[in-house]
Protein backbone atom coordinates (compact mmCIF):
# COMPACT_ATOMS: atom_id res chain seq x y z
CA UNK A 1 0.00 0.00 0.00
CA UNK A 2 2.82 2.41 0.85
CA UNK A 3 4.51 1.68 -2.47
CA UNK A 4 1.39 2.66 -4.38
CA UNK A 5 1.06 5.83 -2.34
CA UNK A 6 4.67 6.73 -3.13
CA UNK A 7 4.12 6.07 -6.85
CA UNK A 8 0.98 8.21 -6.91
CA UNK A 9 2.66 11.05 -5.01
CA UNK A 10 5.66 10.95 -7.34
CA UNK A 11 3.32 11.06 -10.34
CA UNK A 12 1.42 14.04 -8.96
CA UNK A 13 4.64 15.88 -8.21
CA UNK A 14 6.03 15.20 -11.67
CA UNK A 15 2.82 16.22 -13.41
CA UNK A 16 2.46 19.42 -11.39
CA UNK A 17 6.07 20.46 -11.96
CA UNK A 18 5.75 19.99 -15.71
CA UNK A 19 2.25 21.49 -15.93
CA UNK A 20 3.13 24.63 -14.00
CA UNK A 21 6.17 25.40 -16.12
CA UNK A 22 4.09 25.19 -19.32
CA UNK A 23 0.90 26.80 -18.06
CA UNK A 24 0.00 30.48 -18.29
CA UNK A 25 -0.06 30.61 -14.47
CA UNK A 26 3.70 31.06 -14.36
CA UNK A 27 5.32 34.41 -15.17
CA UNK A 28 7.08 34.74 -18.54
CA UNK A 29 10.43 35.76 -17.03
CA UNK A 30 12.28 34.46 -14.02
CA UNK A 31 13.25 36.73 -11.13
CA UNK A 32 16.74 38.20 -11.31
CA UNK A 33 17.97 36.28 -8.24
CA UNK A 34 16.87 32.99 -9.84
CA UNK A 35 18.53 33.86 -13.16
CA UNK A 36 21.78 34.53 -11.28
CA UNK A 37 21.50 31.25 -9.40
CA UNK A 38 20.85 29.31 -12.61
CA UNK A 39 24.25 30.38 -13.95
CA UNK A 40 25.90 28.10 -11.38
CA UNK A 41 23.91 24.98 -12.25
CA UNK A 42 26.10 23.67 -15.12
CA UNK A 43 29.30 24.18 -13.13
CA UNK A 44 27.94 22.44 -10.06
CA UNK A 45 26.53 19.50 -12.01
CA UNK A 46 29.73 18.95 -13.98
CA UNK A 47 31.77 19.23 -10.78
CA UNK A 48 29.58 16.65 -9.08
CA UNK A 49 30.14 14.27 -12.00
CA UNK A 50 33.84 14.85 -12.73
CA UNK A 51 35.44 15.23 -9.28
CA UNK A 52 34.43 11.78 -7.94
CA UNK A 53 35.61 10.20 -11.18
CA UNK A 54 39.02 11.84 -10.81
CA UNK A 55 39.49 11.30 -7.08
CA UNK A 56 38.20 7.75 -6.75
CA UNK A 57 40.46 4.81 -7.42
CA UNK A 58 39.29 2.04 -9.67
CA UNK A 59 38.67 -1.20 -7.89
CA UNK A 60 41.59 -3.46 -8.69
CA UNK A 61 40.86 -7.13 -8.92
CA UNK A 62 43.58 -9.70 -8.29
CA UNK A 63 45.12 -11.32 -11.33
CA UNK A 64 43.48 -14.57 -12.25
CA UNK A 65 44.32 -16.95 -15.03
CA UNK A 66 41.04 -18.76 -15.40
CA UNK A 67 40.31 -20.48 -18.65
CA UNK A 68 36.66 -20.79 -19.39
Amino acid sequence: MIVWLAIICAGILTFSARFLTLSPLMPKTLPVWLQLAMKFVPVSVLTAIIVPAILSRPKQEPLSFKII
